[in-house]
C-alpha cells in the first residue's frame, strides 16, 4: 500500500450466479446503488418510468444472458421513433 494515498476499495456484492437474475432484479440491485449515492427523487422517478417503458417494449422478463446488444439499439430506437423522445446533447 502506498503511503500518504488514499485507496478507495470498492467492495460491492454480486451473487455467484448472476447471470440466472431477471432483468427486473438487475434493475433493482441498480436502483439501489443509485439511491445510496443520493439522486434526487425525480431522477429515481424517471429510472423507473424508463424502465416501465423498457419492460413495455421487451414484453417479458428477460435474463441477464438474454440481454444483448441489438436488444438495447433496438428499444433506443423504438423510443427515438415511436415514443418520439429526443437525445439530450
Amino acid at each position: 500500500m502506498c503511503k500518504g494515498k488514499n485507496v478507495r476499495r470498492n467492495t460491492r456484492y454480486i451473487p455467484a450466479d448472476y447471470t440466472t437474475m431477471t432483468i427486473s432484479e438487475m434493475f433493482e440491485e441498480f436502483m439501489l446503488v443509485k439511491k445510496g449515492e443520493g439522486l434526487a427523487k425525480r431522477t429515481i422517478s424517471e429510472h423507473y418510468l424508463h424502465f416501465g417503458y423498457f419492460m413495455n417494449y421487451i414484453g417479458r422478463e428477460l435474463s441477464a444472458s438474454e440481454m444483448t446488444t441489438e436488444l438495447c439499439v433496438g428499444w433506443i430506437t423504438y423510443m427515438l421513433e415511436e415514443m418520439e423522445y429526443a437525445l439530450l446533447r
